[in-house]
């Protein structure tokens, strides 16, 4: 998978329903729904019931409308959100 800018900026609005401090736990929790979807595509050739096809914007927009932020309303907070999804995804990226 190779992200878009509209992944991360998804990844980093969910970031943002979280504790800073437990975002590292919450991309590993990510990168852990995502491959089970793509599993489960796969296999049954259907999305998943609760994370959609194992794409970032269909795990982030299956998830309850609450957890979104608006990107501006946090500023510096939100900035560092998209920096963190930025780097975990670029460490992702095929050599």
């Amino acid at each position: 998978m190779t992200p878009h800018l509209g992944d991360i900026d998804l990844a980093a609005r969910w970031l943002l329903a979280r504790p800073q401090a437990d975002w590292g736990r919450a991309l590993g929790e990510m990168d852990f729904r995502l491959a089970a979807a793509r599993a489960h595509v796969a296999a049954t050739q259907r999305i998943h019931p609760d994370w959609g096809d194992g794409s970032v914007m269909a795990l982030v927009l299956s998830q309850r409308l609450g957890h979104f932020v608006p990107a501006g309303a946090q500023g510096r907070l939100y900035l560092s959100a998209l920096a963190t999804a930025a780097f975990h995804f670029s460490q992702k990226l095929p050599s």
